[in-house]
């Protein structure tokens, strides 16, 4: 499976694999109908159908996000096609039960406004197939099914959104880890490439940070990196990204601002630290890698270290009471 899947994500893989269950199913329903009533032909076009999608999801899935969404639209109408044709009321309900696969995909891989949208159009999909079949009696399994989906994605959405952001965020100060920073730096990377605006980032060490720890315990040392945290943040502009990539290492990736505007961002966060630390900071260079760019930082952070941090303005030196205007 692992090798069959390499090089696509999760998502593509996912609803290829649906959509390849969903003709797998067709075609025993259609090879063991449950009803001499059950539209064989049909039965037997949707497993073609699911087939063809299934391959054209697999092979332009991971080309085009709107291909997945055209996907899973189809997925709804297809299955509100079967709901509409079942020839008995019991095969109505056992087909609608595919609509909360399609739910479960959209709140996991989709986000919450986009899973809301297509519940919506399952619980309209449904309506309007179950008008056209006519099963009077099956109004309660409507009223289940629609439930369940609604329950089922606002609940996954909620658990998903939740789990993105802890993989995302630093658990101590709340600012982006460094899989948060990475992602974030690299769509500013993207951003800066189109536009030729100038791109700054910075590499912080705390110094002797180990002291703090042996002198207040490593809650002494906690407070400290969430007290930095905070001020850091409320200083920064909002297009800034203010990472903690690790230990007592901070990364400051500074969107239209060249290196001159950086450090005087930087001598600006110095102001009343609590803690002395040093930096350093590379101008992003058309076509370099993040971590290109990173390995220039951090060579000026040790060039910093080596030869002694500049002493940090004394407090009122520099204005602070409104956000960083680099």
């Amino acid at each position: 499976m692992v090798s069959l899947t390499r090089g696509r994500p999760a998502e593509t893989w996912t609803l290829t694999l649906m959509y390849a269950a969903g003709s797998a199913g067709c075609l025993l329903a259609a090879v063991f109908p449950m009803s001499g009533r059950a539209p064989v032909g049909l039965i037997y076009l949707m497993s073609a159908v699911g087939a063809v999608v299934a391959l054209g999801v697999w092979t332009l899935g991971t080309r085009s996000g709107r291909v997945m969404h055209l996907a899973v639209a189809l997925k709804i109408a297809l299955v509100s096609l079967l709901v509409a044709q079942s020839a008995t009321p019991q095969g109505a309900v056992v087909t609608a039960f595919a609509y909360l696969w399609v739910a479960v995909y959209a709140a996991h891989f989709l986000e919450r406004r986009a899973a809301w949208l297509y519940s919506g159009l399952i619980t309209v999909g449904y309506a309007v197939a179950m008008a056209v079949n006519e099963p009077t009696d099956s109004i309660s399994a409507y009223v289940i099914v629609v439930a369940t989906i609604w329950v089922a994605v606002t609940v996954l959405s909620n658990l998903v959104n939740t789990m993105r952001a802890q993989a995302v965020s630093d658990q101590l100060t709340g600012l982006l880890n460094r899989a948060g920073f990475r992602a974030a730096a690299e769509r500013e990377q993207s951003l800066a490439a189109r536009t030729g605006s100038p791109l700054s980032l910075a590499v912080i060490d705390l110094d002797d940070f180990k002291s703090v720890n042996d002198r207040d315990g490593h809650e002494g040392g906690d407070r400290v990196l969430v007290e930095l945290a905070a001020r850091w943040s409320a200083l920064l502009r909002r297009s800034d990204v203010l990472g903690r990539y690790g230990g007592d290492e901070f990364v400051l990736l500074m969107p239209a601002t060249d290196g001159p505007a950086a450090q005087v961002a930087l001598a600006r966060l110095r102001v009343d630290s609590p803690i002395a630390w040093s930096s350093g900071v590379a101008q992003w260079v058309a076509g370099e890698s993040l971590d290109e760019c990173l390995a220039r930082a951090d060579r000026v952070l040790y060039a910093d270290k080596a030869l002694g941090r500049v002493p940090r303005p004394r407090a009122g030196q520099v204005d602070r009471s409104e956000p960083l205007a680099h």
